[in-house]
């Protein structure tokens, strides 16, 4: 016996930490996959950003978020439940609060999914002239721990597991039983532990070798060995792919593998999944080199065919940042990469070029929650304000904010979505506010909804249109999506009830806003109802006086476009999306004139073998360029090309 319950013991499988397999085939991935704060002063307060990323065609939702940790709970963390559509980054803090006397904490972030969980190990050390300590740390509501755990001192506190458990992975784990087999008498166990005679010792899924249906636990009971994913079938305790080899182009797993089509390696050597030729064949600049991931970007003319990138980095361990370089005509970079530190947990970079500088808003967690900061960035990459300038000043949890610039009354428009009491759980208020040139707030800030329950701001865009502002936002009313448009006069009065633009009982998120002459122009990713497995891009277009008159024109039909940016190019507009439509997420483009027609096929714009997301593009009144993200050996990091449109 005490052979067969030591191999059962090596076949216990390994913590996935941080990330899980969705039933819907898509994968919820945090980086790092755990978090350690190394050395703590005492009484210091550490931070670390993580990000959650969505992989696959489908969303998830986070349906709890906690921390299994002592008593004293000195692991905190911004993450709150949500949903996450595919394509989505989920960007969050993690903060240590070191304790005032020396200390070895640990801990375990769980996000649960609906059933499914992702576990991210915490860890930080408080050291000091101490006394080791003696105890072993027990998590709160979670597994007792076991093994070797840190005294604090550079020393160990060995911990041992209950009766009737056994260590492993450093987690107690009830023994496993052999099947049907009744003690007649005392029977000592490999880990010490006697089982009492008349004792029946069940067996176990995974002692059988069982990985799905039911089964017999040899005791009078039946176990529940789980069910079958990515359509294969359960076939004695097994499961069985009926599907075969992959059929490249229907739609469909054959193999059971997880990938669909060209996503599949099977599929690499049939035409229709070949490496597809660029129509836009300027080269691509890839213009961060961030020993860790740079995330999105934004790009903005600064005069003189040159132009400004605004990118979310990571430079080797340290928090994420922006960081900021200029790239002259043939998208060569003017003077060194600027980091602009400070910013702990900056979201999506929203920017407004001015003419001279840009204009920045961000939420960071620098006061143990999200506030929404303002600052001046020079063309050379300096902040122009001695000090961030708070825009909102009461309570609550702010979402990232977007900003546009009012050239005529030389003010900025800040927009962002505000949990303060008394809202409820993760209710979000829309607010609007001004900036004068010299990074002064203007009046009061106006509320755009009345901070009822159920509603939460996601993201939003916002442009001056020369005599209004125009703004579109996604709501989440009562778990149910909402794209809005709204027209705001220059102080944030709105003009006309909002518009809604997605169509009824279609989740839709990512809006982008431009503005022509006449009309504004809206971009947003729509979903196929509300399951949020497949997307496509609704363009939009509004008149900037009287009734909105939305026109509304789909772009896409491939079920698998996302992040769409819109430019006005003078004569129509530009929209860039990402799109799965050849297997692999690359950058396209549509055009359309002034009236929302299209016009031609659908232009391919990156051409590097690594998927490509979150374009963001400008126009200088000659080129346009678009910046994007694209992985190139493992981390992603931003790319640019311009051409004349």
């Amino acid at each position: 016996m005490r052979l067969l319950i030591a191999a059962f013991l090596v076949m216990l499988p390994a913590c996935q930490c941080g990330e899980r397999v969705m039933g819907s085939g898509s994968r919820f991935v945090v980086e790092p996959a755990s978090v350690e704060f190394g050395d703590v002063g005492v009484g210091k307060v550490e931070l670390k950003e993580l990000v959650g990323r969505v992989v696959g065609r489908a969303g998830v939702r986070l349906s709890s978020v906690s921390i299994e940790q002592s008593a004293s709970k000195p692991f905190s963390t911004t993450l709150a439940p949500r949903v996450a559509n595919a394509g989505d980054e989920v960007r969050f803090v993690v903060q240590y609060t070191a304790p005032s006397s020396s200390s070895a904490d640990v801990g375990v972030l769980v996000i649960d999914l609906d059933g499914d969980q992702v576990r991210v190990p915490l860890s930080a050390r408080v050291p000091a002239s101490c006394s080791p300590r003696t105890s072993c740390l027990v998590l709160e509501s979670a597994t007792a721990m076991c093994g070797q755990q840190p005294d604090g001192c550079g020393g160990f506190v060995s911990c041992v597991c209950a009766k009737g458990q056994q260590c492993v992975a450093q987690r107690c784990v009830d023994l496993p039983r052999d099947a049907g087999l009744t003690v007649d008498a005392g029977l000592r166990l490999d880990a010490g532990v006697t089982v009492d005679a008349g004792s029946c010792l069940p067996t176990s899924c995974t002692a059988r070798g069982a990985v799905c249906g039911s089964l017999a636990d040899g005791c009078g009971g039946t176990l529940d060995c789980g069910t079958c994913g990515n359509g294969a079938s359960c076939q004695q305790n097994a499961c069985v792919c009926a599907g075969g080899a992959e059929q490249c182009g229907d739609g469909v797993d054959n193999d059971c593998d997880g990938n669909v089509d060209c996503a599949d390696p099977d599929c690499a050597s049939v035409m229709a999944c070949a490496q597809p030729a660029c129509t836009i064949t300027a080269p691509e600049v890839q213009v961060t080199f961030a020993p860790g991931n740079a995330f999105t970007a934004f790009i903005g003319s600064v005069g003189n065919g040159q132009w400004g990138v605004i990118a979310h980095e990571s430079f080797g361990n340290s928090n994420l940042r922006y960081s900021y370089q200029r790239l002259d005509a043939q998208l060569q970079p003017v003077g060194a990469a600027a980091p602009m530190v400070g910013m702990l947990a900056a979201h999506k970079p929203f920017a407004a070029w001015t003419g001279s500088e840009f204009g920045l808003a961000w939420s960071d967690t620098r006061n143990q929650s999200n506030d929404v900061y303002f600052t001046r960035l020079s063309v050379a990459g300096q902040r122009m304000l001695a000090a961030d300038v708070p825009i909102s000043t009461l309570p609550g949890l702010e979402f990232p904010a977007s900003i546009g610039w009012n050239a005529g009354a030389q003010e900025f428009g800040v927009v962002w979505g505000d949990s303060r009491p008394p809202a409820q759980g993760n209710d979000r208020s829309l607010y609007f506010r001004r900036v004068n040139a010299q990074g002064l707030t203007i009046g009061a800030e106006v509320s755009l909804t009345s901070n009822p329950t159920g509603v939460a701001t996601d993201y939003s865009d916002l442009v001056w249109g020369g005599s209004n502002w125009g703004l579109v936002v996604t709501q989440l009313r009562n778990d149910t999506p909402y794209m809005l448009f709204h027209r705001l006069s220059s102080t944030g009065v709105p003009e006309l009830n909002e518009t809604q633009l997605n169509a009824v009982g279609q989740g839709a998120f990512q809006p982008r806003i431009a503005t022509s002459p006449n009309h504004y122009g809206v971009v947003f990713q729509e979903y196929r109802g509300t399951a949020f497995a497949q997307s496509d891009i609704i363009f939009t277009r509004l008149s900037k006086s009287g009734p909105a008159n939305a026109v509304r024109v789909p772009l896409t039909t491939s079920g698998g476009a996302t992040l769409p940016t819109v430019v006005w190019t003078g004569a129509g507009w530009l929209v860039f999306f990402a799109d799965q439509r050849t297997g692999v997420s690359r950058i396209w483009a549509t055009r359309l004139d002034a009236n929302g027609v299209r016009v031609g096929s659908d232009e391919l714009i990156s051409c590097m073998p690594g998927a490509a997301s979150f374009p963001h593009a400008s126009f200088d009144g000659t080129r346009v360029a678009v910046v994007w993200e694209s992985n190139v050996g493992g981390l992603s990091q931003a790319f640019v090309k311009s051409f004349v449109p």
